[in-house]
Formats: structure tokens, sequence, C-alpha cells
């Protein structure tokens, strides 16, 4: 039995008459799986996903409706492309139709109702290092660290997410979490790689009646954690576990001097053994919050 297989709004367009009367035009492009005739064509756009085509009375916000569509053929190498095109404007009769609802302010001309734009950016850091790209350590001829610190620059990528929403104070809300990581994943980074630094927010803007602001909110990423993880090391160590009553013991060298070189330290403060794995102190500096809570789409 034929079939339209997809309905798909391709553009929309409304422009202001006299007396600040919108009108509003959508283009659906309709797919079809054999030749039909516009009539049936149009009645299986109805339904038809991912955008079915409204039907004539439908309302689209800001007191406009949809009055006419027009079907036209067109062939696109072997498939059949039907365009449909749905006028929208105030209803003739001054009235609405019985399933209209005056306080939807619509789907397709409701600003607060777009979903979010995403773009990324890119932002240089500054960072020490203690070794090279190829992993040798910063040291003078003696074995003895410079010191001269070595920095390196780099770029961070910035994802930037743009939003509309009603208020201002719903902005400034937002920016009461600048500075927090990511609870959990964002976007494609695990937790704690993503650092919220703000929101931006507009000027009061008007469109089809609704005033709104755009938030422009950034977040800066990293492969590691925000939170930092610090090398567990030391000029003095326990010399027995603090739970068994250990005292610390300075570092020095073999003739008894201070030694200039810190050691590796083992989880309950002793002296880490020769060729054990390094261990580290993780440090929580950020409050954590999960950012999906204002930038997920309305």
């Amino acid at each position: 039995m034929p079939a339209v297989t997809e309905s798909r709004l391709v553009t929309q367009e409304f422009t202001a008459e006299l007396l600040g009367e919108n009108t509003g035009q959508f283009v659906y492009r309709v797919h079809t799986d054999t030749r039909m005739t516009p009539d049936v064509v149009l009645d299986g756009a109805y339904t038809a996903t991912p955008d079915p085509v409204p039907r004539r009375g439908t309302y689209v916000g800001q007191g406009l409706y949809i009055l006419q569509l027009n079907v036209r053929m067109e062939h696109v190498g072997n498939k059949l492309i039907w365009l449909v095109t749905a006028d929208a404007a105030k209803w003739p009769e001054g009235s609405k139709p019985e399933d209209a609802q005056e306080d939807d302010a619509g789907v397709f001309n409701n600003p607060l109702k777009r979903r979010c734009v995403w773009s990324m950016e890119r932002s240089p850091e500054v960072i020490e290092v203690d070794v090279d790209a190829q992993g040798k350590p910063f040291l003078n001829s003696a074995g003895i660290p410079f010191d001269t610190k070595v920095v390196v620059e780099r770029h961070l990528p910035v994802i930037v997410c743009e939003k509309n929403f009603a208020t201002l104070e719903e902005i400034i809300e937002i920016n009461e979490h600048e500075n927090k990581v990511n609870l959990g994943q964002f976007r494609d980074y695990p937790q704690d790689r993503v650092q919220f630094k703000g929101a931006e927010a507009s000027k009061p803007q008007f469109e089809n009646g609704i005033e709104f602001y755009t938030a422009t909110m950034r977040f800066i990423c990293r492969t590691e954690s925000w939170q930092p993880s610090l090398l567990n090391r030391g000029f003095a160590y326990l010399d027995k576990p603090k739970a068994q009553g250990g005292v610390l013991v300075p570092v020095t060298n073999a003739d008894g001097s201070q030694a200039v070189e810190p050691v590796l330290l083992a989880a309950d403060g002793t002296k880490l053994p020769e060729g054990a794995n390094p261990t580290y102190s993780t440090f929580f500096l950020y409050p954590r919050k999960d950012f999906d809570d204002f930038t997920g789409d309305p």
C-alpha cells in the first residue's frame, strides 16, 4: 500500500505586515514510496515522522494559525519528493478553531522553545612541567633540579552553549555555579574534567511578542582532573605509621647534611621502599555540579 515514509521541516520564515500582524510560512520535504495524489500525500504527512505537517487550523503561536497547505512534487534521482508549504496567518473568521489553545506560545516561533546551540572555542593555559616531552627530568649536571621553573603553553577546549531564558534572574542564578566542575559525565568528558566558567547574558530581545535573554555559557575542559592529585613526597618521613606512634625523621645525605631531594612516601607517611609505585593525595578544590540542570533543551 502506498505510504508516506518521512516528513521533515526544512525552512520556516515569519514576516511582519502592516498593523504589526505577522504571517508565517513553513516548508516540509515529504518522502513517499510510490507516486500518489497530493491529497493522499498530505493526509499521510499529518502523522509522518520526524516532523508531522500541521493540519489546517493548527495554532502556531501569537494568534497565528495554519490557513493553507500547498503540495508540489519534485523528482530527485529515483525518489519522489513532495514539498508541502504551510501558510500561517490570523484566523480569517475572527475566531479560532475549537482545538486551538491561545495560551500556547507556539512551537515554531517561540524563542524559549528552541534547542541549545553548541560550539567550541580554545583557551591558552601556561603550566609548569617537571620533565620534557620525552620524559627527561630537568636536572643539572649534578643531578639537582634547576632553580628556574620550566613552563609550557597549551590550548584547552572550551565548550560554548547558547540558550534562551525568559528572565535575567535565571542567568544570574546560573552564575552561582561558576568554577564548579562536572558531576558525572558532561558531553564527552568524565567527572571533574570540565569547569563552568560562567554565563554572559545578552540585552533583552523581543521576537514574536516574546521577551527573552540569550545566555552564553562556557565550560573549559581538561584531559586531567581539575581536582589536583599531588605526588606524596617530602623532606621528612615517619619512622613508623602515625597510628603506631611514628615520629618525623628528616631526610639527610650519607654525611648527615640536609638532603636536596625529597623522598617518596607511602600512604601511611613512612618512607616508600625502593622501586615501589609512588602514591598520590587528591584534593577537592572545586564543588561538583550537574551541568545538565541548566544546559538541557526545553
